[in-house]
């Protein structure tokens, strides 16, 4: 018997094809994300979100 494919991460919710985010506030914390974020839990600046997929036009 085959064993069938994991469709959602460990904690039940989250699936495999979920894309993911990465994104940066003002003050430079950074996190990655299922979804968009707006304000940092850090200290509440404003998070910019890019598709985790897309590449940097100038590395840094």
């Amino acid at each position: 018997m085959k064993k069938q494919r994991q469709k959602f991460y460990s904690d039940g919710v989250t699936r495999i094809i979920d894309p993911f985010y990465k994104c940066r506030c003002v003050n430079g914390h950074q996190y990655w994300s299922i979804t968009p974020i707006s304000i940092c839990s850090k200290c509440g600046g404003e998070m910019r979100c890019a598709p985790a997929s897309e590449k940097k036009e100038n590395p840094a």
